[in-house]
């Protein structure tokens, strides 16, 4: 799964507005977490993370001030689930509950946890062992910002202030997974106009993906980790704009090609693709009926597009589609605004998950998406 299926912690994270320290945080302890068998019980799925074709993270909790919450870890496909839980973490408290869970990989995870009033500090605990051990450490760099991590060491913390059609970005750098932090983007960098997406391809390439009421909305580029950004060519996509138009993940980026979704008016899904490393877009229409497809770019080349009971792929970028008719009729998965956690990922060309809203139910497939099976997440 690349970045492309990244769209900022809806789900996953409790945001809170405050304004920005400088903290430099540092590691203040290690706990060991037993990982031990759970069983199905009533907490609400607050996101899933599929990594691969067998290991899943999913956090769940009890939608109340004093209820229970846990981080769960499958390797199997879901055929059984260990609670990998932050020591005193399972509880939740005025003055400590999970905030948001990021997942890099089958090892490397982090939590945010914190009180639940606005501006309350907030710490980060990382596990580099798929959750036996976690380490505990300092403060976040400002209260509410999004971890986005492309490395287990490499990383941001994305603070968005948005306010009155204004959307402003200030982001936290660390070269230590976390131990340390340094703001590193100057104001109005990207500019504040329409609201906005941030995420990283790797240690240096950035971007920041816009939604706008009206007009094509712009995609902005950074090659210096963040510091400086520059807008790049998108071509308009066609019919009218004046009703809202976005897009919907950060681009992936695959030897010099790029690809990204995008919703026009919440009702049509194109997908734009770049050959110049996303210097300059283009549009692509889906074949048929214009709809709102959850898309998963899987590299700039091979796209899967979901849309009720109906599956698209290409393999070349959009010049060629195979349709296939689904078993299973998909309800709630289209993309949402702040949640990193792919709603949609195929690991391999047969094997895929799906995660659908409201309420929050975890597919698979390994039938390239003619038959799905619901995979139970416990609820301890």
């Amino acid at each position: 799964m690349g970045v492309g299926g990244r769209v900022c912690f809806a789900l996953a994270t409790v945001l809170l507005s405050a304004g920005c320290g400088h903290a430099t945080p540092h590691a203040v302890g290690t706990s060991k977490v037993e990982t031990t068998p759970v069983r199905a019980a009533r907490e609400i799925v607050r996101t899933v993370w599929p990594v691969d074709a067998t290991v899943v993270w999913a956090w769940t909790a009890v939608d109340a001030l004093g209820g229970t919450e846990h981080i769960v870890l499958t390797r199997d496909a879901g055929g059984s689930w260990s609670d990998v839980t932050p020591a005193g973490l399972t509880n939740q408290t005025g003055a400590r509950r999970i905030n948001s869970l990021f997942v890099l990989d089958a090892y490397h995870a982090w939590t945010t946890s914190g009180g639940i009033i606005d501006g309350a500090a907030q710490t980060v605990d990382s596990t580099a062992d798929g959750g036996r051990h976690w380490s505990r450490l300092s403060r976040l760099p400002s209260p509410g910002c999004a971890l986005d991590f492309v490395s287990p060491t490499r990383g941001w913390c994305v603070l968005d202030r948005a306010t009155m059609g204004q959307d402003r970005i200030e982001l936290f750098a660390t070269r230590d997974g976390g131990g340390t932090w340094r703001r590193i983007n100057p104001p109005n960098a990207p500019p504040a106009g329409c609201d906005k997406d941030v995420g990283f391809t790797d240690g240096m390439l950035d971007w920041a993906v816009t939604a706008c009421l009206a007009g094509t909305p712009p995609i902005y580029r950074t090659r210096d980790a963040g510091a400086h950004w520059a807008k790049t060519t998108v071509q308009p996509p066609g019919g009218d704009l004046g009703s809202g138009a976005e897009f919907a993940g950060i681009p992936v980026v695959t030897s010099g090609r790029a690809a990204v979704a995008f919703d026009l008016d919440r009702q049509r899904t194109l997908i734009y693709r770049s050959s110049d490393r996303g210097g300059s877009w283009q549009p692509v229409r889906p074949p048929g009926r214009a709809s709102l497809w959850a898309v998963d770019i899987r590299t700039a080349q091979s796209w899967i597009l979901i849309h009720a009971d109906q599956l698209l792929r290409t393999d070349d970028a959009g010049r060629t589609w195979t349709h296939t008719t689904m078993h299973h009729r998909f309800a709630a998965i289209t993309n949402s605004y702040y949640d990193f956690a792919p709603l949609i990922d195929f690991s391999t060309h047969s094997t895929g998950w799906v995660r659908e809203l409201e309420p929050s139910r975890l597919w698979r497939t390994s039938t390239a998406g003619r038959t799905w099976t619901e995979v139970t997440i416990p609820r301890t």
